[in-house]
């Protein structure tokens, strides 16, 4: 999960006051979701997903806007600009995992989930070069156990496929010790920013 710092882009903020959009599909209408998606992925996402922080692009086939409270239960923050964050389309992790987790009534779960528009995630995950992710707190009772389990298990974070690919990751890191400081290894690598800088040079 990366640390995203929203930035709402003039044009959005015009459309919002000049259309007032209703629901979701008021904008799709207008064309402007490609045109959102691409600014979140070069502007604030470094062109990963937000919550598993595999490379995507601003295609429709491999990503798409991910409300992170969902729409259907908070509808006030359909067009809350700090809510649209670009996740990958992949079933079995990330948004659309989180979206079939939770259902309507389960509304108080995000209270116990990390939020990356305002949580920096290394101040809540441990991170493996097995490539698992884990509750940097060992206190089950704390807060910060709680927020970090469930954000692993809501998010499936820990997905095998998930974990291989950091784990991959990690592997190649070693390779690139003494010869590249950590900028240039997030652009050749192009995946996992928050997983390299907590295990690169450790």
């Amino acid at each position: 999960m990366k640390r995203i710092i929203k930035k709402e882009p003039e044009f959005f903020s015009k459309f919002i006051s000049k259309a007032n959009p209703k629901v979701w599909k008021d904008l799709n209408d207008r064309g402007l979701g490609k045109d959102i998606r691409k600014f979140i992925l070069k502007n604030e996402q470094n062109y990963q997903c937000a919550y598993t922080e595999v490379n995507i692009s601003a295609d429709n086939s491999s990503s798409h806007i991910d409300h992170y409270r969902k729409r259907d239960i908070f509808s006030i923050l359909t067009f809350k600009w700090n809510n649209l964050l670009v996740a990958s389309n992949i079933e079995f992790y990330g948004a659309k995992y989180k979206d079939k987790y939770i259902k309507r009534g389960d509304e108080a779960i995000y209270e116990s989930l990390l939020d990356p528009s305002v949580d920096d995630p290394k101040d809540y995950f441990y991170y493996s070069l097995t490539g698992r992710i884990s509750p940097k707190s060992n206190d089950k009772e704390s807060e910060n156990y709680k927020k970090a389990y469930n954000t692993i298990e809501v998010f499936n974070l820990n997905e095998r496929s998930l974990e291989e690919r950091r784990k991959g990751v990690a592997l190649v890191l070693n390779s690139y010790v003494g010869q590249f400081e950590m900028p240039e290894v997030k652009v050749l690598v192009k995946e996992f920013d928050t997983y390299i800088e907590a295990i690169y040079n450790s």
